[in-house]
């Protein structure tokens, strides 16, 4: 059998072997190594395959695309390059173990290693970052096209992706992949895109058990065509987010908390304005964060939908577009002052290139966007909220919070797919503090 290519790096004290690198769709179980811990601070890792090690009673497992590590607490995770998440997860239906030392140090490999926060409340009890509740979907995207074929006619692209989609979903990987500590509460069906996803976002860090399983409704999927010079357009099944309402989040799990996400509302007719307006409550009452995000399906039930729940709600995102639908209202600045009249502490309203406006009780900003060549704008709208909502727990101030989701939405759009190419958190720090826009106080 040929030797996997392999290379030496003189940091840090872990050996990474990559196995078979000519079939990635191999048996994990029959390709299993493991390792003996190395002496002295070196490294290997091969150029292409899966990855199988053992190092300091630390076990790694892999699937075909993706592999993860945990040493001391902390998780490495290879997709193409290394990252970091937050607790042991599973990969190629493999979990990973504890670590039995704690006297081992993660190297940087790739991507920054970041530690996930917990934080403690006034009680002593630990809390994570976010917990995202809503839509949950996987998509197909398609690269884009020079033009819709006509009735029984067909053009070609260069390629169909499946990715991680849905409100929800794309907002807690795009916190996972800032060192945010994230959980998810959602449903998906008992099928191949329902595991694709919860397997996608587990490779994250993200805790999943929250999510439950229907076993009447398909997991939701959206096809998203993308036309060259022309907005997307998106075919979608509802599927199992139909069944998803907030009563399956509790009290006990809001404790848990420290923000609260509610994406997707007023797609789904389920997750209704009374039921997210009690849940938000309950999460004032705890001292949580409320942010609410929209995806509009019949604008007529808007403003019935949004009226319990913005006296409720902290912050609120919805784009321009959105804004008018629900509101008739065509002047963003106009928009967000009904909906803080309505009740909302802080209003964004986004608008693609051209920028953004933010009301809260300080007064109206307005922000230019990032320009950057745009292939996919699916998600765009959902990195901007992690990025603002990262920058808010790193106690930035309004105008450092416009400015990092700007950043976070315009790393979005570059590639294809909701989350494929957004900034992982040195990223995001770089960009920002190199690539200014001016924001300023609306005259």
């Amino acid at each position: 059998m040929q030797q996997p290519q392999s290379e030496t790096i003189n940091q840090g004290s872990v050996f990474i072997q990559k196995e078979n690198p000519t079939n990635p769709m191999h048996d994990h179980q029959q390709s299993r190594t493991q390792i003996e811990e190395l002496k002295g601070p070196r490294r290997e890792i091969s150029r292409t395959g899966c990855v199988v090690a053992e190092e300091v009673g630390c076990t790694l497992h892999c699937g075909p695309l993706h592999s993860s590590l945990q040493v001391s607490g902390e998780t490495v995770r290879h997709r193409c390059n290394f990252d970091a998440g937050s607790n042991g997860f599973s990969v190629g239906g493999l979990r990973l173990q504890q670590p039995k030392s704690q006297n081992a140090d993660v190297p940087q490999v790739g991507a920054p290693l970041h530690r996930s926060s917990t934080h403690s409340d006034s009680g002593g009890a630990q809390r994570r970052d976010v917990l995202c509740a809503g839509l949950i979907v996987a998509d197909h995207v398609c690269k884009p096209i020079p033009l819709m074929p006509p009735p029984g006619g067909i053009t070609m692209t260069e390629c169909l992706t499946l990715t991680l989609g849905g409100s929800a979903s794309n907002v807690a990987v795009d916190m996972a992949k800032l060192g945010l500590s994230v959980g998810i509460a959602g449903r998906i069906g008992n099928d191949p895109f329902g595991l694709f996803v919860r397997q996608e976002m587990e490779q994250m860090g993200i805790d999943c058990q929250t999510i439950q399983v229907s076993e009447t409704a398909d997991t939701s999927a959206t096809l998203v065509v993308n036309v060259v010079g022309e907005d997307r357009r998106f075919i979608h099944a509802v599927g199992a987010n139909a069944e998803f309402t907030a009563d399956e989040v509790d009290r006990d799990l809001l404790k848990q908390y420290r923000v609260l996400y509610v994406g997707g509302f007023g797609l789904n007719p389920a997750l209704s304005g009374d039921s997210v307006s009690a849940l938000f409550r309950d999460a004032k009452e705890l001292g949580l964060v409320t942010v609410l995000d929209v995806v509009v399906g019949d604008p007529g039930r808007m403003p019935e939908m949004l009226a319990p729940v913005l006296p409720f709600t902290d912050y609120f995102f919805p784009n321009e577009d959105e804004a008018r639908m629900i509101t008739g209202l065509g002047d963003p600045v106009a928009q967000a002052e009904q909906f803080r009249t309505a009740g909302a502490r802080t209003v964004v309203i986004t608008s693609g290139g051209r920028g953004m406006v933010a009301m809260d009780d300080a007064g109206l900003l307005r922000r230019s966007a990032y320009h950057v060549q745009e292939l996919d704008a699916t998600g765009g709208g959902d990195a901007f909220v992690a990025g603002y909502v990262y920058a808010m727990l790193q106690d930035q101030d309004r105008v450092h919070r416009l400015a990092y989701g700007a950043a976070m939405g315009a790393s979005c759009v570059r590639s294809m797919g909701a989350t494929t190419g957004v900034f992982n958190r040195q990223e995001l720090e770089t960009y920002v503090n190199t690539q200014p826009a001016p924001t300023a106080p609306a005259g």
